[in-house]
């Protein structure tokens, strides 16, 4: 009897060295660090720390920078008063949405099949409802964020999304694999295709796909669901070229979770390589700046940064945020949101995951009659097994 190794274990602990200094969330110094980010988010002009970052310029970000810095003049020796900041904003940034323009799916139908086979009223009026959410969470990128992404927060991707909705305006990782089977089931495989083309895309630009659709999300990941999303369309689909064409991309994914995202253990005298979430970005989350920097206020510079490091590390994982990141001073699996130390976890479910994801693309080689590659990802992933008798 085989099972996946990760499963014996709750999660594994490792003891890191945080190094101080290290990259921003991103190269945006106005969206990911320096004085504009902390100053518009520590003065709570929004209920959300989301609604600053999301917000477009009206003019290049070095004007902006320069605008600032005048006004940071006029007032050095005090808190800049909310009012200036106020008027800065408001002649400096546009409402968020702008990047964004009306998008009706064009694959939508009144009655895909599924619907016929619930027998149950109230559940199939539900299903109906549900069905219908797809004509309200479809979003088009406005071409002006191509032309120039300076201006934006947002990062260009050229397909149609459907979003999670609310406060999450872009497309987000993992909240995506259950969105590409819904519209599968929906019928609705051209809306799915355009998403799956969108992570590709973006995985072909960063090495990996972002935790969403934001810059201030470009140093962090979510569960890497990629190869899932293409299992689910190539079995709806059974597009060979499509899965020819998205495999090397994948190979791509998978080597930044191997070489970025991996440590090396020894278990019973055995080496196994798995997985972690681990974000080497420790300024506060740029979304959350408020909410981070009150949780460490009071801890000491080293102490704080490496809570920012594991913050982000949490948001990665998708469980954002959970007991089950919690190491507290004693090395017990318990505390508060202070005794964050998701980096040094190794989760069963990520590398679960990563598992399965071995697999799949050991069948997808085998599919093109890539032989050898296909049982070299076999031979990788039975490293993870371990054999019982």
């Amino acid at each position: 009897m085989e099972k996946c190794l990760v499963f014996c274990f709750s999660f594994i602990t490792l003891f890191i060295c945080v190094k101080c200094s290290l990259p921003p969330p991103c190269d945006s110094e106005i969206y990911c660090s320096g004085p504009i980010l902390h100053h518009m988010q520590e003065a709570k002009l929004f209920k959300d720390d989301k609604h600053f970052v999301d917000m477009k310029l009206k003019s290049p970000p070095g004007e902006v920078l320069a605008a600032f810095q005048t006004l940071l003049n006029e007032w050095p020796n005090s808190s800049i008063p909310t009012e200036k900041l106020q008027e800065f904003l408001e002649a400096n940034f546009d409402k968020p949405g702008t990047e964004f323009e009306t998008w009706m799916p064009t694959d939508w139908q009144e009655k895909p099949r599924f619907l016929s086979g619930i027998a149950d009223e109230k559940l199939r009026l539900w299903a109906e409802q549900i069905h219908g959410l797809w004509k309200s969470l479809g979003r088009k990128i406005q071409t002006s964020v191509k032309d120039h992404p300076e201006l934006y927060s947002q990062i260009f991707t050229p397909h149609p999304v459907v979003v999670p909705g609310g406060r999450f305006r872009e497309l987000y990782y993992w909240d995506s694999y259950w969105v590409i089977n819904g519209l599968i089931l929906s019928e609705m495989t051209e809306t799915a295709y355009g998403m799956i083309q969108n992570f590709l895309f973006l995985v072909e630009r960063y090495g990996f796909v972002p935790n969403g659709g934001r810059v201030y999300y470009e140093r962090r990941s979510q569960p890497p669901f990629l190869p899932l999303m293409v299992e689910s369309y190539y079995g709806a689909t059974g597009n060979r070229q499509f899965l020819r064409a998205a495999l090397p991309v994948l190979e791509t994914e998978y080597r930044f979770w191997m070489q970025n995202r991996s440590v090396t253990v020894t278990v019973t005298g055995s080496e196994h390589v798995l997985n972690r979430f681990k974000v080497d970005a420790d300024l506060p989350r740029p979304e959350s700046y408020t909410d981070d920097l009150e949780l460490a206020e009071g801890l000491s510079d080293e102490v704080r940064r490496r809570l920012f490091v594991d913050l982000k590390a949490g948001a990665e994982s998708g469980w954002d945020f959970t007991s089950r990141w919690f190491i507290n001073a004693s090395g017990q699996n318990d505390g508060t949101l202070r005794d964050t130390r998701t980096s040094q976890i190794l989760p069963a479910d990520l590398n679960a995951l990563l598992c399965r994801n071995e697999r799949l693309l050991a069948s997808f080689h085998r599919l093109l009659g890539e032989i050898l590659t296909s049982d070299l990802h076999l031979a990788f992933s039975s490293q993870l097994l371990l054999h019982e008798d």
